[in-house]
């Protein structure tokens, strides 16, 4: 996925939110550069890493309803 604008980040938490696993899909594809230079370990590509930060997502982005609601 190419760059994407606040509003169009936004649109996508929201859909994620509310259970659009496309859209949680798409978050991931967003930030996937980003995910894999993170997901080190001692300075080290590591796929269980890579993997357990894409868990945390699903995992996570659900509950963002809590903070939609404020």
């Amino acid at each position: 996925m190419e760059e994407i604008s606040n509003d169009k980040l936004f649109e996508l938490i929201l859909k994620a939110v509310e259970g659009d696993l496309s859209a949680t899909f798409d978050i991931i594809v967003a930030f996937d550069s980003l995910i894999k230079s993170e997901a080190r370990i001692n300075g080290r590509y590591s796929k269980e890493c890579e993997d357990y930060i894409v868990d945390q997502i699903l995992k996570y982005v659900p509950r963002f309803k809590k903070i939609k609601n404020i």
